[in-house]
């Protein structure tokens, strides 16, 4: 019995000893305000989702989203015109999984090397499902208020 308890002590004192973090990854971040994301945020755009394809590359992939670009309400100096926005292609990793072809979305954003990308941390949402203040705070007023703290 005593060498069962020993083994047990040893088990526990191996997986103690293990970094919790290389056992596991996950996605979680704060909420914040629509015009906190907007403000925060390189780019915004309104675009439709009309394709998409899985990139080989690191862990676990990125999805290359091909967009129908509706309007850019922030990133004109950074992009001209988004056909492409980027993502992990794991929602373990804060990938964002968008619909093809059947809705529009508001999607912000970071530029890097001229490609945009978004993960859950961002504000990404189909634009029905915004409230009619928070569409006009995206046409409108969010823009006016991010000087303001």
């Amino acid at each position: 019995m005593q060498s069962v308890y020993q083994h047990l002590i040893s088990l526990l004192f191996v997986f103690s000893s293990l970094h919790v973090d290389q056992l596991t990854e996950g996605c979680s971040c704060a909420l914040s305000h629509p015009q906190d994301a907007f403000c925060n945020s390189e780019i915004v755009i309104r675009a439709k989702v009309v394709g998409k394809k899985l990139l080989r590359d690191g862990p676990f992939g990125t999805m290359r989203y091909t967009v129908k670009q509706m309007k850019m309400y922030k990133g004109f100096d950074k992009v001209q015109h988004v056909q492409h926005i980027y993502t992990s292609a794991s929602e373990s990793s804060c990938g964002v999984k968008f619909d093809i072809n059947k809705y529009q979305y508001l999607i912000t954003g970071r530029v890097y090397n001229d490609k945009v990308y978004t993960g859950l941390c961002n504000f990404n949402e189909q634009w029905d499902r915004l409230s009619l203040a928070q569409k006009k705070g995206i046409n409108h007023r969010y823009q006016l208020g991010c000087s303001c703290r």
